[in-house]
């Protein structure tokens, strides 16, 4: 886009600055993804308290020029006073990973009005977050094959099978919580359940 603005002359300092201030933040993300994975077993990593709000409207943002290209609507519904405090940056690549699928299968399926939809809620013990795509499910059986390292249901030049295994590592051994996927009606929903 850089680029083509350039060659039509039509490049300003305003669209410049908006665009090398999403390009840093995707690259902080990116450096604290990788500093996440090479320290995923160690014990010397702290908890922080974070908004869940904020935190998932910034992820949103990272992946939300790769949605609006591909005509996906993406719909929040988190309340603005849920607290959670766990390992921030791999939580958000669970569920980064988690969209990334939705939207994967969107595409695939050619769906005529790709909708993900992101709710929470809390209880007093934990905080539950639902990514749920009308993406016409998951052909599967049993559904929780997913999970299974090097199991993928993309064609073998789009995906490792990597990605929603190490998401349940994470889940599970790092934060002590749950993942699980269920088909709905019209596609298919993943759930994280991280205690408080």
């Amino acid at each position: 886009l850089i680029k083509l603005k350039y060659q039509n002359r039509s490049l300003d300092d305003e669209f410049i600055d908006k665009k090398l201030s999403k390009a840093t933040q995707v690259l902080e993300f990116m450096s604290n993804t990788i500093d996440d994975f090479r320290g995923l077993t160690s014990t010397k990593k702290e908890k922080e308290n974070f908004n869940l709000q904020k935190e998932i409207t910034t992820l949103v943002s990272i992946f939300s020029s790769t949605l609006q290209n591909n005509k996906i609507d993406i719909k929040l519904n988190i309340s603005e006073d849920i607290f959670l405090t766990s390992y921030l940056n791999e939580y958000k690549q669970v569920i980064l990973n988690i969209l990334k699928n939705a939207k994967d299968i969107l595409l695939e399926q050619k769906v005529a009005n790709p909708t993900i939809l992101i709710e929470a809620f809390e209880d007093k013990t934990s905080v539950t977050l639902s990514v749920e795509d009308n993406g016409g499910g998951i052909k599967v059986e049993p559904i929780n094959r997913v999970f299974e390292p090097y199991f993928t249901t993309k064609e073998q030049s789009k995906g490792t099978g990597i990605g929603l295994y190490m998401s349940k590592i994470i889940v599970k051994k790092s934060m002590k919580g749950k993942i699980f996927v269920e088909n709905l009606k019209d596609g298919a929903k993943f759930t994280v359940v991280i205690p408080k």
